[in-house]
């Protein structure tokens, strides 16, 4: 019947080294996932923007009408400030960067996750494409011989030139499908192309074949702590949160004082009509100011607000979560709906089969029930393209639990 079903493993496939290449040619050249690169590495340096100390500040001032002093006129002033942060500050805010910049790494991997996806699902396409054709040219010579057979019961006038008509129309039927599914799969290929920028795919680029289901090599009952813990669009939440707590750490620190130190000195010009002691001697003042946050309303409202983000992130977290698990689940259940359909078909086709040859046997012999004949090779080769169908669905529901699951 042309068809085994081995139960190998999803990965294990003779075809995995060009899918790999394929995979490995989308992440090197897909331009947005560079950009997306890019935006990450640019957030990781931000870091390096932040000082431990704010700049100091330095004034002058010429006095323009000169103030006289005890030991002489002040000439020029000069000042300057530095603004000490609280405890912490300096690594409050070298975390709050760091934690922004997660979420950038996470949107690439959701990227990369997606873009794995659909080459796979590209790639599948083209291989399955490719089984349909081989099975529907499989019967091309199967239709030959037994317009042979038809031929010799015309000769004989045991049978009619309907027949043999009938074998052409369903012959020509069979070569227009394997033309429309031949332009099926330039579609595919367009999609490799846009997704890994390579200029053309020859068909022994893709394995000629692949007539085993896919196996789940998953355990569905940890699939919850799995998502949890490493698909991307999850993690993101996860660091949204840790971003809300750098930004309560930053507001509790603001509300501490403020501290600022400075230095005021005065250049004082010697009297001339007195003498004094210290003439002319300058003025150095060092100063220490400190800010009250008294209004501590504001950063209790910003506790709050960030308080009130979280719970709506976690709200938001869970609620993606419960629907992966749903995806996932359908997917288990096509994927098990897909292997006993599988099971079905090929011992349809068996009894299909044997009932052929029966049929074959005694038209040969009588000229009788040829439509019948015709018949139970239309369904042999329905029964073989569903085959086919229902190992594409295995690949296809483990595609989908992968994608919600956040494997690659």
């Amino acid at each position: 019947m042309g068809f085994m079903i081995w139960l190998l493993g999803f990965n294990a496939i003779a075809n995995a080294q060009n899918l790999n290449q394929l995979i490995d040619s989308a992440i090197e050249y897909n331009p947005y996932l560079k950009m997306l690169n890019s935006n990450y590495h640019a957030a990781v340096l931000e870091t390096d923007l932040i000082q431990p100390l704010p700049d100091p500040s330095l004034s002058t001032g010429l006095p323009i009408l000169r103030p006289e002093t005890r030991l002489g006129a002040q000439v020029v002033t000069i000042g300057a400030k530095q603004m000490i942060p609280w405890f912490g500050t300096y690594k409050a805010k070298e975390d709050l960067a760091i934690a922004k910049s997660k979420p950038k790494a996470e949107a690439m991997a959701s990227y990369q996750l997606q873009l794995v996806y659909e080459l796979k699902m590209a790639y599948y396409q083209i291989l399955f494409i490719q089984q349909e054709e081989n099975i529907l040219r499989k019967h091309l010579p199967i239709f030959d011989a037994l317009d042979q057979v038809v031929l010799a019961k015309i000769s004989n006038s045991t049978a009619s030139a309907v027949d043999a008509i009938k074998i052409q129309l369903k012959v020509n039927s069979l070569r227009l499908k394997i033309a429309s599914l031949e332009e099926e799969k330039k579609i595919h290929f367009a999609k490799i192309k846009e997704l890994t920028g390579k200029d053309s795919y020859p068909n022994d680029y893709i394995a000629d074949s692949l007539t085993h289901s896919a196996v789940l090599p998953y355990d569905l009952r940890n699939i919850e702590s799995d998502i949890n813990q490493h698909h991307p669009n999850i993690k993101i939440f996860n660091q949204q949160i840790d971003i809300s707590n750098a930004e309560l750490e930053i507001n509790r620190i603001a509300s501490k004082p403020k501290i600022e130190v400075g230095l005021d000195y005065t250049l004082i010009q010697s009297r001339t009509d007195a003498d004094p002691a210290f003439n002319g001697r300058d003025i150095l003042i060092p100063k220490v100011m400190v800010s009250l946050p008294l209004n501590k309303k504001k950063y209790r409202t910003k506790e709050e607000i960030e308080k009130q983000v979280q719970n709506g992130l976690d709200f938001n977290r869970q609620g993606l979560v419960n629907a992966y698990m749903a995806k996932i689940q359908m997917y288990k259940v096509a994927y098990d709906q897909a292997l006993l359909n599988l099971e079905t078909y090929v011992q349809q086709i068996k009894w299909l089969e044997q009932s052929y040859d029966i049929l074959l046997t005694d038209y040969s012999v009588y000229g009788k029930r040829f439509d019948e004949l015709m018949e139970l090779r239309n369904e042999i080769i329905d029964y073989e393209v569903k085959i086919n169908d229902s190992i594409k669905n295995t690949y296809w529901a483990v595609l989908g639990i992968e994608q919600y699951a956040g494997y690659q």
